[in-house]
């Protein structure tokens, strides 16, 4: 197998690695984000809230994936010196997060749901 080729599938390999977690951390994000959206507005409605141990999880799960977020960020922008990454490869990146970030919303929806039945 040629070099090129091999340094060509690593850097697809790394890409689609990274679209996926970005996908999976801002998902988590969004989701808790509207949780809390939903959570208050009802509270201003109701004046209590129907899951009140619900908000402090979301806020701390909503702030752990803005940290995941920036770590891998940080890591990304690492590995694309090494890796050498172009603004085509930025672009099409960027696009697959916007785009698999959306499933992920309602994955993370349905678990939410779910949390909130069990518990």
């Amino acid at each position: 197998m040629n070099i090129q080729v091999k340094t060509r599938m690593n850097k697809l390999l790394w890409c689609l690695l990274f679209t996926a977690a970005y996908g999976a951390v801002v998902g988590l994000g969004m989701e808790c984000a509207l949780r809390l959206l939903g959570i208050g507005m009802s509270m201003s409605l109701d004046s209590t809230p129907r899951y009140p141990r619900f908000v402090p999880f979301c806020m701390i799960v909503g702030l752990l994936a803005l940290g995941a977020l920036v770590l891998l960020l940080v890591f990304n922008v690492n590995a694309s010196e090494k890796l050498g990454y172009t603004k085509k490869t930025w672009i099409i990146q960027s696009v697959g997060v916007c785009v698999r970030s959306i499933p992920m919303i309602k994955f993370f929806d349905i678990l939410f749901r779910f949390l909130q039945d069990v518990f």
